[in-house]
């Protein structure tokens, strides 16, 4: 993920200036890099960032994109929520629009939730062919403080994506895989680029996760033409790695790999990164191209590895049921079938009569509001609520969750009362 922008918080401090003192409990979203430079065929990954918030237990957001230059891949729960995992720690929901992505978040256990700032959200696009420049834009927001109760002001700073001309520097393969303490070795590549001279990059790392060893010239230089190569470790956690191709009119074209690089892992098990500091390619006329984009790279140690690679799953999630509305929704009541995943299905009137599918709706706070009873059905179950809460009392109208389990299995739905 590029972390080098940092522009949105400069937006961030200018939209709290207009808006002439930052009001209690007020928070900031705004994307980050805030300009996302791509090439097709590639894809990217914006976060979205929130300013610093005493509490904050979800949030819903559409953000729309240009379909003509980007395609949406998928959205993952930002940092400050990766503690909590789905289905019965934290609700999470996102359907592709086509043009723009809607995804709802909510931390389900009650007393729980962030605390801001950092990254909430994270998306990944694919760059289509072509080139041009759009808004990334919040089409609508809400964040939720740990009441559930939506925090005003929301201030929403939107981005830009531009699809070429540019090119890029990365890391393959990224992320870089490392089965235990030892030596590796990692690939400096560039992007689609008509003629490269040279480049320059300054690496950084941390000490007390790697060691560098050496970096030497890569595919994209060999065979060589006559070729300057420097390599200089400035400080223990600085490299700097500089190549140029000698000769008037010589150059090379990428996509391909500019440096072989080499260090030795001290993770036993952990993550770490391999940051771009600064960088610099230059043309056959020795004229600087611009922009870049840069894609710094994760270094884990495989014994670490639990969930999705880059996104590790709190608890590992429970294994998914299956919910499929039966019932009218929104409305005073809402009714779901509820299945065990397929090649288990047989075992649902099973888990029912020995009482192992439990059921209870909770406020968008957390709370406890009614306990529900399933009842068999062909393949699994039968879950009703009738919009009461435990004590028979109509519930209020607003947005409850309702949460199923039945052994290892769990899901949970998003409901809408209306009255």
């Amino acid at each position: 993920m590029n972390v080098k922008s940092r522009m949105w918080w400069v937006l961030l401090t200018a939209a709290l200036l207009l808006l002439g003192a930052r009001a209690p409990g007020a928070v900031v979203l705004g994307f980050e890099p805030d300009v996302v430079y791509a090439t097709h065929p590639e894809t990217f990954v914006v976060s979205v960032m929130a300013s610093d918030v005493e509490g904050m237990r979800g949030y819903q957001l559409d953000i729309g994109f240009d379909p003509g230059l980007v395609d949406f891949v998928a959205a993952q729960r930002g940092a400050l929520f990766e503690n909590y995992a789905p289905p019965f720690g934290l609700y999470w929901s996102v359907t592709d629009g086509g043009y723009h992505v809607a995804v709802e978040c909510l931390i389900l256990p009650e007393g729980e939730c962030a605390v801001g700032p950092g990254e909430i959200l994270r998306l990944t696009f694919a760059a289509l062919e072509g080139q041009g420049e759009s808004a990334l834009g919040f089409v609508s927001g809400t964040v939720r403080d740990c009441q559930g109760v939506p925090i005003q002001p929301l201030v929403m700073l939107d981005g830009q994506i531009v699809i070429g001309p540019v090119t890029g520097l990365f890391f393959d393969p990224d992320p870089k895989y490392v089965w235990g303490p030892g030596p590796f070795e990692v690939s400096l590549s560039v992007g689609p680029v008509d003629s490269l001279r040279g480049f320059q990059v300054y690496l950084s790392y941390d000490p007390a996760s790697l060691v560098f060893e050496q970096a030497v010239a890569g595919e994209l230089l060999e065979p060589p033409p006559p070729l300057w190569w420097y390599v200089t470790q400035e400080s223990p956690s600085l490299v700097r790695i500089e190549g140029v191709v000698l000769g008037p009119g010589q150059f090379v074209t990428g996509p391909g790999e500019l440096a072989k690089v080499r260090f030795t892992s001290l993770l036993d098990p952990d993550t770490t990164e391999i940051v771009f500091e600064t960088w610099h390619l230059w043309d056959v006329n020795t004229v600087e191209l611009y922009p870049v984009a840069v894609d710094d790279g994760l270094v884990i140690t495989h014994a670490a590895l639990q969930g999705s690679p880059d996104h590790p799953m709190a608890g590992g999630g429970a294994p998914r049921l299956l919910l499929r509305p039966v019932g009218p929704r929104p409305g005073p009541a809402a009714a779901f079938h509820c299945s065990l995943p397929s090649g288990e299905a047989g075992a649902g009137r099973s888990a029912v009569a020995a009482g192992r599918f439990e059921a209870e709706v909770l406020a968008v706070s957390g709370r406890f509001v009614a306990s529900l009873v399933p009842r068999p059905s062909p393949g699994g179950a039968i879950v009703a609520w009738d919009g009461r809460d435990a004590s028979g009392r109509g519930a209020a109208p607003g947005i409850y969750f309702l949460t199923v389990r039945s052994g290892a299995h769990g899901a949970t739905e998003r409901i809408v009362l209306v009255r």
